[in-house]
C-alpha cells in the first residue's frame, strides 16, 4: 500500500470526530442524568455536574475543538503511518 493523502485522512477523521460530538449532544438533551452517569464513569468518578451546563456557544465551540483535534489526531497517524511504510 502507497502513501495515505495527508488532507484526505486528516479531513475525515476531523468530520468524524463533528459528527460524533453532535450525536453525543443529541444524547445528552435526550438523557441528561445517563449521560451525566456515563461521563462521572468515563473520567474515573470526578463529579461534573457543574461543569454540564449547554449552551449554543459552547455547542460550537466544541464542535470546532473536536473537530481540529481530530484533524490533527488524522494528520499524526498519516504522518506516522507514512514514515513507518518507507521502504
Amino acid at each position: 500500500m502507497g502513501k495515505l493523502d495527508l488532507s484526505k485522512i486528516s479531513l475525515t477523521t476531523g468530520i468524524t470526530g463533528a459528527i460524533l460530538f453532535v450525536l453525543c449532544y443529541l444524547l445528552y438533551w435526550a438523557a441528561p442524568m445517563g449521560m451525566y452517569s456515563v461521563g462521572t464513569r468515563m473520567f474515573h468518578g470526578v463529579q461534573m455536574i457543574s461543569q454540564f451546563n449547554p449552551s449554543f456557544g459552547g455547542f460550537v465551540l466544541g464542535l470546532i475543538y473536536t473537530f481540529i483535534g481530530a484533524y490533527i489526531v488524522g494528520a499524526i497517524y498519516v504522518w506516522v503511518y507514512n514514515n513507518l511504510n518507507k521502504k
